[in-house]
């Protein structure tokens, strides 16, 4: 990342109406403690979409340096003082910056968007305390895949389901950024970040000067329970835990004496199969990603971690 250094365990319910799709959503889980910014990608499944490299923030070394010496400590970092509005981690991009730098957060979801259902969207995002503009365009874009764009400028081919809103300048509080989304039903992935140029961002030079910075926390994407579509039949359906290391338990389906079992990797590459045995799965000679689990005529994303 370009930086100026003044400056679940989940456990997945496919009760449709209440799960969280996106994994991860609060920052808790990490394959490593990050010790300097730009390390995004300790807090996996997420990732950035183009070469803007994006901060994760963690307490899991405990105390931090009283004089905001440590660059990614929660709650005392170089960006200023923030807790976590959940638990002890949180992200950070730049969503603003005078040569037209941009940062990104990319996560894909547990499952599919259905198409037509509506949707109820949110995140929190905190304005740091030492010298950052705010400003009104940072939004949150649905995809049908992961993607990676070799650039710092911003993302333009995207474009946030939410409106601009008023500045966003409270460094004490979380602010909630939230609305709801009509699905096309092929939407796998969201981007959160400020898809515009320089020229058509709002922002204010009371709040700082040259760039504009955000933490960012508790991303949801959540069915609606005004949806209406009455051919959801697996609504039980569990497997834990979220992410699993060595076995993955399945539960809530009302199997035949036995049935076979396939997973596939992201780009729909089959890498392991065979027969349910006590609703328990062995993937523990999976490498870390996301992966999709298909038995009995039902499909399911979970996350394979590398264990801590």
């Amino acid at each position: 990342m370009i930086k100026f250094w003044f400056a679940f365990s989940l456990f997945l319910s496919f009760d449709l109406y209440s799960q969280n799709l996106v994994p991860n959503h609060s920052f808790e889980e990490y394959s490593n403690c990050p010790y300097e910014p730009s390390q995004l990608s300790f807090a996996f499944p997420w990732t950035t979409p183009s070469l803007g490299t994006s901060d994760f923030f963690h307490g899991c070394f405990g105390s931090c340096d009283p004089f905001f010496l440590d660059p990614i400590c929660v709650p005392t970092n170089i960006f200023g003082y923030q807790h976590a509005r959940t638990g002890q981690g949180y992200a950070g991009i730049y969503v603003y910056e005078n040569t037209n730098y941009r940062e990104y957060l990319q996560c894909p979801l547990i499952t599919t968007l259905q198409a037509g259902e509506i949707y109820e969207v949110k995140f929190y995002v905190s304005l740091p305390d030492f010298v950052y503009p705010c400003a009104s365009e940072i939004g949150l874009g649905f995809h049908h895949s992961s993607t990676f764009q070799s650039t710092y400028q911003p993302l333009t081919s995207f474009s946030s389901i939410f409106p601009p809103t008023s500045l966003l300048n409270d460094t004490i509080n979380w602010m909630l950024i939230s609305g709801d989304y009509v699905a096309n039903g092929d939407e796998d992935h969201l981007i959160i970040g400020n898809f515009k140029g320089n020229s058509t961002t709002s922002h204010a030079g009371e709040c700082g000067a040259y760039y504009a910075y955000y933490f960012i926390d508790d991303v949801s994407v959540m069915l609606k329970e005004t949806s209406n579509n009455p051919e959801i039949t697996h609504s039980t359906w569990n497997v834990y835990p979220i992410p699993a290391s060595d076995f993955l338990m399945v539960d809530g389906l009302s199997f035949k004496e036995s049935v076979e079992y396939t997973i596939s990797n992201q780009f729909g590459v089959v890498v392991s199969s065979g027969t349910l045995i006590q609703n328990k799965i062995d993937i523990s000679s999976l490498n870390q990603g996301l992966f999709i689990l298909s038995l009995d005529g039902f499909t399911l994303k979970f996350i394979k971690s590398s264990g801590m």
